[in-house]
């Protein structure tokens, strides 16, 4: 065992720590304890001393996890890391993830699914500003309800390759987003509704469509630099007249059944 300045290095070694060998202990990567502070870039707080990267599975239990995961890129060896927390699947069945609100941009990627379960919460409303980010690319799951996730200002970006579905979430139905950016395909008919209490941004070459019966909720505005269908009997909801008009176009479609003498109404 050699000491360490620091996580720099990592050598499945440690500085100031004292570890008793257990031949019959289980340590697993991406495993979070937070027994030395709630730094995620701090590899004393990780089972295996070894800070996650986009290959791990990462684990938040009520086993092992004894308090939240801070993500912050200003935070003691974020720099080592590129200042991004990364996961493949990410797991919160206990204590929470906070990803800080202020500063510098803040982001955590997640390259597979993530799960909110049992007592887990996710927070991105810590500080007030726009600058927590998430990026996902697979689904996001919220078996708790609206409670345990709070969105704040932060962005959450679905950056997948194939259908990313966000679960049915207590009460709405859908998960309640701040900020949400679609660098991938979404139907509603499959991935869900979209609930943002910001912005919803549509990248470009990418489309979304609303199917019937099925809505796009967004309180501020829409920026569309993709393919925006709205298909018979789906909607779109606006909240706040005062936010920045909307950009690019929409394609909506809308059928009727008239006899030979009657008339329809539509309106916006």
């Amino acid at each position: 065992w050699i000491d360490r300045v620091s996580c720099a290095g990592y050598l499945s070694t440690h500085v100031g720590q004292t570890y008793p060998v257990d031949p019959t202990g289980t340590f697993t990567e991406g495993v979070w304890t937070g027994v030395e502070d709630t730094n995620w870039f701090n590899c004393s707080n990780w089972q295996t001393l070894k800070v996650p990267n986009e290959t791990t599975d990462v684990l938040l239990n009520g086993t092992y996890a004894t308090q939240e995961a801070v993500i912050s890129s200003t935070a003691t060896d974020a720099n080592l890391y590129g200042n991004i927390a990364k996961a493949n699947n990410l797991t919160i069945s206990a204590e929470k993830v906070e990803i800080i609100n202020s500063g510098t941009t803040n982001i955590l990627e997640v390259h597979g699914d993530l799960l909110i379960d049992g007592s887990g919460a996710l927070d991105m409303n810590v500080g007030g500003t726009t600058n927590a980010h998430i990026k996902l690319y697979g689904d996001w799951t919220n078996n708790v309800g609206e409670t345990a996730f709070d969105e704040g200002q932060g962005t959450v970006t679905l950056t997948g390759t194939t259908d990313q579905i966000i679960s049915s979430v207590a009460p709405e139905g859908t998960e309640t987003f701040g900020n949400l950016i679609l660098n991938n395909n979404f139907n509603t008919s499959v991935s869900n509704n979209i609930i943002a209490k910001g912005n919803l941004t549509i990248n470009a070459t990418k489309t979304l469509t609303i199917t019937a019966d099925d809505y796009a909720e967004v309180t501020n505005s829409v920026f569309n630099s993709g393919t925006f269908n709205i298909l018979n009997d789906g909607s779109l909801i606006q909240i706040n007249d005062l936010a920045a008009p909307n950009t690019g176009s929409i394609n909506y479609e809308r059928k009727a059944t008239v006899k030979r003498y009657d008339y329809v109404y539509w309106s916006s």
